[in-house]
């Protein structure tokens, strides 16, 4: 089974709403290789072993979240020159899917991780509707929480508990949320979950009083790219590859 890559690239554009998310990343097809795709790799991150996995796996297309280009297009130069010289050799195409990845009503990172941890409904949070918010059926302890927001089995989850030892509702920003520490606050939220700490935010959530969990900002941002792959092999009967290359961030 295959799929044309103008065909794969158009679903890929609506399905996402490429256009309609404002983001740094240049979201969308950034490396154009072969015109017929019959396999795909997933990565979170596009780098050179990203590239040597999806091709030594047979994939004809990269899908990732974080891409090679951000804001104005960089000079094909020492590290991003190998990595795109490497991909042209090999025909493969690359696709990033930033904050539109993250936002998805449906396969995105927030909701694929909610729905995981057990929230049932949510709204969005945040001026740009970066995270979401909602409230769990029951109370749990704070630890408990940090056991079922656990996205990979070796990540451990850091916890700073500056507020209710019992959670009932929370602000979910997958990958870096520190930013809407604030806004978690007014929504109302006992504890924000999101992947990666940052240092100038520990003061601020201990004074509002709000427990963090950080959850790895590689691990939070696995989800979307599966519910995505399994999106596309439900359409096309395309094999897909998560290529699973962890940073311990």
């Amino acid at each position: 089974m295959s799929v044309t890559l103008s065909e794969l690239v158009g679903f890929l554009d609506d399905y996402l709403m490429i256009r309609t998310v404002r983001d740094d990343s240049r979201n969308g097809l950034q490396v154009e290789g072969t015109p017929e795709v019959r396999s795909i790799a997933l990565a979170v991150d596009a780098c050179f072993k990203a590239v040597e996995s999806a091709a030594s796996l047979g994939a004809d297309f990269l899908l990732v979240h974080h891409g090679l280009f951000w804001g104005a297009y960089q000079p094909l130069i020492g590290r991003m020159g190998s990595i795109v010289r490497k991909m042209n050799q090999e025909g493969l195409s690359l696709y990033a899917a930033h904050l539109p990845l993250d936002v998805h009503p449906e396969i995105g990172n927030n909701v694929t991780w909610a729905k995981r941890i057990g929230l049932d409904s949510w709204s969005p949070l945040g001026e740009n509707g970066w995270g979401i918010v909602g409230s769990l059926k029951e109370s749990i302890p704070l630890e408990l929480l940090a056991e079922k927001a656990c996205v990979i089995g070796s990540q451990t989850p850091l916890i700073h508990a500056f507020g209710k030892r019992e959670v009932k509702r929370l602000a979910v920003v997958t990958g870096s949320g520190t930013s809407l520490i604030r806004e978690a606050v007014l929504a109302g939220s006992d504890c924000l979950l999101t992947g990666e700490p940052r240092h100038q935010s520990f003061h601020e959530a201990e004074e509002l009083g709000l427990n963090v969990i950080y959850a790895g900002h590689y691990a939070t941002e696995t989800l979307g790219l599966k519910a995505l792959g399994e999106v596309l092999t439900a359409q096309w009967s395309l094999p897909f590859h998560f290529v699973d290359l962890p940073t311990g961030l």
